[in-house]
């Protein structure tokens, strides 16, 4: 970026007037950094019908609707109904799908059959995330690391 090349575009969630960063943090601050006044973006555009008012934590929202979509593809809240994931950034879920398709890409292999999204994401918890969830969580795991999830660094770590 300080030489000029162009750099994949971020991703963002447009809210009402508002931009949140899913992907792409450490490009916007060299760019403010810079002083470059534009970026490339992808944007998605989230549309509610609920009034915005200031005082909407629109980041929690955004989060909660990712959480939402991600339990409907892994059907995570049926299998395994004690399971909750929370991630302190956007577009972490996404990165949770991706590890869960290559765990069911890999137990297919080993089951010399085809596996379910939701029977993959199941054994998935069940097999890497709550093992290292369970380490992390070890007295002290966290304490250098505020702000971050179990979840999150369930990913990061990989």
């Amino acid at each position: 970026m300080v030489e000029g090349e162009e750099l994949p575009p971020i991703d963002v969630y447009k809210l009402g007037d508002n931009y949140y960063v899913i992907d792409g943090h450490h490009r916007v601050s060299v760019a403010r950094s810079l002083g470059r006044p534009t970026i490339n973006a992808r944007m998605i555009e989230v549309k509610t019908k609920a009034p915005l008012v200031p005082e909407v934590d629109a980041p929690a929202l955004l989060r909660a609707a990712e959480y939402r979509q991600f339990l409907e593809a892994t059907r995570l809240h049926e299998r395994r109904p004690q399971a909750r994931l929370e991630v302190s950034r956007l577009g972490r879920y996404d990165e949770i799908l991706k590890h869960i398709l290559g765990h069911r890409y890999f137990l297919s292999l080993e089951r010399g059959h085809e596996v379910t999204f939701p029977e993959a994401a199941a054994r998935w918890y069940d097999h890497l995330h709550l093992p290292v969830a369970r380490e992390i969580r070890r007295p002290g795991g966290l304490e250098h690391l505020p702000g971050r999830t179990g979840a999150l660094l369930l990913v990061q770590a990989r």
